[in-house]
């Protein structure tokens, strides 16, 4: 008789586990860090600055904080941030910037962004290069950097409800 039983139950007990671990991969591909939208504009005033901009959203994991980034492509990259000083606000260089799992970080011209410094050769629009993010629960991750001359319109994420740019 167990034989019978399992005989009947078999195929669905079956397609059960086969639907949870067919399940496990697309649920595995909602976590992490999304990164759009990256792009970098060169200083029109000092030849071996850049300034790198993007969107973070957290994906299925707790908060997470950027602590970093680097290119072999600047002798240094600074994250930058508005702070609060005497009532007034201003660009300063911040150990971290917090991401929050609710809402995507915007990093922005006159917001939060990386300062890179000492750039090894003259930046083109049209060009790219590599940059490595560095995230304090999820590591290291690589990304492309896209030159432009201007802000793109074109392309960019829409930004979500809510979410306003200054």
């Amino acid at each position: 008789m167990g034989a019978r039983v399992f005989g009947r139950l078999g195929p669905g007990i079956l397609a059960i586990i086969l639907g949870v671990v067919a399940a496990e991969p697309a649920a595995a591909a909602n976590i992490g860090i999304s990164v759009d939208g990256v792009w970098c504009r060169v200083s029109e005033y000092r030849a071996h600055t850049g300034f790198v901009y993007m969107t973070l959203t957290v994906r299925g994991e707790p908060a997470d904080k950027l602590i970093g980034a680097s290119t072999p492509l600047a002798a240094t990259v600074k994250m930058i941030a508005p702070v609060l000083h005497k009532k007034r606000e201003h660009l300063e260089e911040v150990s971290e910037i917090e991401l929050d799992a609710h809402a995507p970080t915007v990093l922005q011209p006159q917001g939060q962004h990386f300062l890179l410094r000492g750039l090894r050769h003259k930046l083109q629009p049209g060009q790219s290069f590599v940059m490595t993010l560095d995230f304090g629960k999820t590591g290291k991750h690589d990304i492309t950097v896209h030159v432009l001359k201007a802000a793109p319109a074109e392309g960019m994420p829409a930004l979500p409800k809510g979410v306003k740019l200054n």
